[in-house]
């Protein structure tokens, strides 16, 4: 790969940056990271019972962003904190009906959206590439490069 074609890379991810900016406008009380997690709820809520320890491990969080960021989601009226009935220690975290509503609107129905525009993609090329994304963006989280480099 030459200098030229590591320019062609980037332009590409600067295109993809463009492609985010397409989602919905959020509220200024909402952030992205907000989503990301409720959608990870109502995902491990189809399993089961949700604890933030299995909000954290599945988004590779720490526990006391997790925390904070449940907080602000409880005080929006998206989730509610429930005791267990077997453990004292364990709070599961449950979706309220706003929070079904903030994730069907600014989630469901803009993946399914969205699939619908994929459609005309081959789904090979549609793998490739995010192979590709998830291997470079591993290599340089792995190995961040110095300015020695360049």
């Amino acid at each position: 790969m030459n200098a030229y074609q590591a320019r062609k890379v980037i332009d590409a991810f600067e295109k993809a940056e463009k492609i985010l900016q397409n989602r919905p406008p959020l509220p200024k009380d909402i952030l992205p990271s907000y989503l990301k997690m409720l959608d990870k709820i109502y995902e491990l809520d189809q399993k089961g019972k949700v604890r933030g320890s299995d909000v954290a491990s599945a988004l590779h969080q720490t526990k006391p962003s997790i925390t904070r960021a449940l907080c602000a989601m409880d005080a929006m009226g998206w989730i509610t904190k429930e005791d267990s009935v077997t453990d004292k220690r364990v709070v599961y975290i449950v979706l309220t009906d706003k929070g079904r509503e903030i994730h069907q609107y600014y989630i469901a129905s803009y993946y399914s959206a969205l699939s619908k525009r994929l459609e005309k993609y081959k789904e090979e090329d549609i793998n490739v590439m995010m192979q590709f994304i998830d291997a470079f963006y591993q290599d340089l989280s792995e190995d961040p490069m110095k300015r020695e480099e360049f």
